[in-house]
């Protein structure tokens, strides 16, 4: 497959936030760039919990906002399992991105990229039942 079969622009990982008064620089960018948050999301499991306000006064966010680049912003908008093939060949060490993350950032993702991968297919599960729109997964 080539990447033109495999992306679609702004693959929804997650749901996006309101901007809002009173959100920092970077809770606002994150309300409206789908690169950045799907990025965001897998790398800050507070995210689940506290929504947006995660993102405030967060050394995560604002690297993503500062160190974003094209190429990494164009895999951030495919499926989540084909992002994370392609991060886990990136040579880290030298992205200025990834100084400020957790040291233990690639278990974290890689513990979250399952449920991102469900969400951004629209497969919900609920108790021991399974629904899939297979228009979208397939």
């Amino acid at each position: 497959m080539t990447d033109r079969q495999t992306w679609r622009e702004g693959e929804n990982w997650a749901p996006l936030a309101t901007p809002k008064a009173g959100m920092t620089t970077e809770q606002s960018i994150l309300c409206v760039d789908r690169a950045k948050y799907n990025l965001f999301w897998l790398v800050e499991p507070r995210a689940d919990t506290e929504g947006i306000e995660a993102a405030r006064l967060n050394p995560i966010a604002d690297s993503i906002n500062k160190y974003m680049y094209p190429e990494l912003r164009k895999w951030a908008k495919q499926l989540p399992l084909t992002f994370m093939r392609w991060w886990e060949k990136q040579n880290h060490e030298y992205l200025p991105i990834t100084h400020a993350w957790p040291m233990n950032y690639m278990s974290i993702m890689k513990s979250r990229v399952a449920e991102a991968q469900a969400y951004a297919l629209e497969r919900k599960q609920d108790w021991n039942v399974v629904s899939i729109n297979f228009k979208r997964s397939a």
